[in-house]
């Protein structure tokens, strides 16, 4: 089974919540302050992050610049949205949240200064289509930054942890928890975003350690801040406990006396 479409990592129920509490500590906002730094917006500038989340790229944008800069996030998922600006009020940023589908923005051309869309293009059903409306609703002097998880051979945990998943919750887990990583190198990114209008195009890799507690809390966080909540909740907790089992055996290697730790690397793209 081959699982293509956005909708195949949309979360739902609670996912949210989870999602801002277990993954964008760790390694989301770590990006989002590498993406801001790669655009490098200054006051006054018109900001648009595409497919937010929530919305943590647009929040790192506007605590930055301040209420000089107007700073809207886009996605198509109104739970997420909700947790988004839910987090932006208890941080105090005006922030302007919108649905929307990436691949028809909903904003006129030429209008925003930077654009900003963090690990979302791997999902996009046509992600090509996705690339020109950015650049059609981008300023002539604009800067596109963005983030797209290496393939997962580079990120060898996730590789562990997807190849268990399909061994004990079945195929579609096993697609699922891959799905994030894309089979594209350098090359293939470069071209992408060349056709769709851009240019002085840079790629540069970004590494970080992600830890957890044990392998199965790796698993438990993942699940509850994805999809694969109901693969694991569909499981008997017979075969949850051997999964877990299994994942404590294959981490082995990358577990110490805090816990599991292991590298994640993406690559980090900025065009004009």
């Amino acid at each position: 089974m081959q699982l293509t479409e956005v909708e195949s990592w949309q979360i739902a129920g609670d996912s949210p919540a989870a999602y801002e509490e277990y993954l964008v500590p760790g390694f989301f906002k770590p990006w989002a302050d590498k993406l801001v730094q790669l655009s490098s917006p200054s006051p006054g500038s018109d900001i648009l992050d595409v497919a937010c989340g929530t919305g943590i790229v647009a929040r790192t944008a506007a605590s930055e610049l301040g209420s000089d800069s107007r700073v809207t996030g886009l996605d198509i998922n109104l739970q997420m949205l909700n947790k988004a600006s839910e987090m932006a009020e208890k941080e105090g940023l005006e922030i302007e949240w919108q649905q929307g589908d990436a691949g028809d923005l909903p904003f006129e051309d030429n209008r925003f200064d930077h654009l900003f869309c963090q690990q979302a293009v791997q999902f996009f059903p046509e992600p090509q289509q996705v690339l020109g409306e950015m650049n059609r609703v981008m300023k002539a002097d604009g800067t596109l930054a963005l983030n797209i998880l290496r393939p997962i051979h580079h990120n060898p945990a996730y590789s562990i942890l997807a190849d268990e998943l399909e061994k004990h919750a079945g195929e579609t887990a096993g697609t699922m928890m891959r799905s994030p990583f894309p089979d594209w190198d350098q090359k293939t990114i470069r071209n992408m975003v060349a056709e769709a209008g851009f240019g002085d195009i840079r790629i540069q890799l970004e590494i970080i350690s992600m830890r957890y507690p044990s392998p199965e809390e790796f698993l438990r966080r993942e699940a509850a801040s994805s999809p694969l909540a109901g693969e694991i909740e569909a499981m008997e907790p017979e075969r949850v406990m051997k999964l877990v089992d299994d994942l404590n055996r294959s981490l082995e290697a990358y577990t110490d006396d805090r816990g599991v730790v292991f590298p994640m690397e993406t690559y980090m793209i900025a065009a004009k």
